[in-house]
């Protein structure tokens, strides 16, 4: 895919290219700077889709289990049992599972042991875990609960 140039926070631009959608937020991290990953990011989404992005959460695996402990834990249904020791650790049979941070964070990113192994399998478990995860604040009313909702 086209990865078009980005403005780095010292001034630098890089050269646009093609490559892997997620190393559009590679380039921009490189300078360890969050909100440039995130720049970068977007100008990708933009051209990729044509749609303005106007605002964006980066959320890293820390965090990502910290929203999920929050809610104390998220329900997915697993469609096909994964077996995953050497990697993520993860063994969970078919059927629904009430997934910690750990091990939600664990299901999202499993590749072995689950499926063909590829990207395609793996963005649909990410997507039933983000969704698993708004249905779990919208349920606890966590918009309107602010003592939760900041924890």
């Amino acid at each position: 895919m086209d990865i078009p140039s980005c403005t780095l926070p010292d001034g630098t631009v890089t050269e646009a290219h093609r490559g892997m959608f997620n190393s559009a937020f590679s380039i921009g991290g490189d300078t360890g700077n969050v909100g440039s990953a995130a720049a970068c990011t977007i100008r990708t989404v933009e051209k990729l889709t044509g749609l303005r992005v106007d605002d964006f959460v980066v959320v890293d695996f820390a965090g990502f289990i910290g929203v999920i402990d929050a809610l104390d834990g998220i329900a997915v249904y697993v469609p096909d049992p994964v077996d995953d020791p050497l990697y993520t650790g993860l063994d969970v049979a078919q059927g629904c599972h009430v997934f910690d941070g750990e091990d939600a964070l664990a299901y999202s990113r499993v590749r072995h042991g689950v499926g063909d192994g590829g990207d395609i399998s793996r963005i649909s478990r990410q997507q039933s875990v983000v969704g698993a995860v708004v249905d779990e604040a919208l349920s606890k009313n966590l918009l309107t609960d602010l003592p939760s909702l900041y924890a």
